[in-house]
């Protein structure tokens, strides 16, 4: 039998993934009565959705019953860690606890780091602002880190320790074409 509990965090999931889109909240639990509820939840045949009036029960919520009307579940017990990483974006999740202060002013050192997590996203300078890249630039910055980045300093730290970089081999360059004409 299921517990009050189990029917207030169904109710709020079904209120939450419908505000928010099925696909874009989940339950996590460890719990396997609960997931399972939730899984056969998703998967009744409508002649038994039909006996027990789970469809007037939702017009009486003011929802429209359908399979999808349950939020999706994650079975922490259960999944592998493919799966976590897909939902997450990293994992194992970070250890190291995040600080909560913002860092505004990045040393070298972190402009070095921020650069080099640019270089291995694959992705130009000028395509990065605004995009999950630069985002999971910034979650892996933080996680190595282990302080909160402020992405508008990030972004120009890439871009200032990057354009230093090209400077640096223009002006080189200048040198080496100064030399051949004498």
């Amino acid at each position: 039998m299921m517990a009050a509990a189990d029917h207030s965090i169904i109710g709020i999931g079904l209120q939450l993934s419908r505000i928010h889109g099925r696909n874009n909240f989940f339950i996590l639990t460890s719990d396997h009565r609960l997931a399972d509820i939730l899984t056969r939840a998703t998967s009744v045949k409508p002649n038994t959705a039909k006996k027990l009036e789970l469809s007037e029960t939702a017009k009486e919520l003011g929802l429209e019953y359908k399979k999808e009307i349950y939020p999706r579940v994650i079975n922490l017990a259960k999944t592998t860690k493919r799966e976590l990483k897909e939902f997450f974006g990293i994992w194992p999740l970070s250890t190291i606890p995040i600080i909560k202060e913002l860092l505004f002013k990045l040393s070298i050192d972190d402009c070095q780091r921020l650069s080099k997590l640019r270089e291995q996203s694959g992705v130009g300078r000028d395509s990065l602002p605004y995009t999950k890249t630069f985002e999971s630039i910034c979650r892996e910055f933080e996680r190595i880190k282990g302080q909160l980045v402020d992405r508008n300093a990030a972004w120009k730290a890439i871009g200032r320790f990057e354009k230093k970089g090209e400077r640096k081999r223009a002006k080189h360059i200048g040198r080496l074409k100064q030399r051949t004409f004498f």
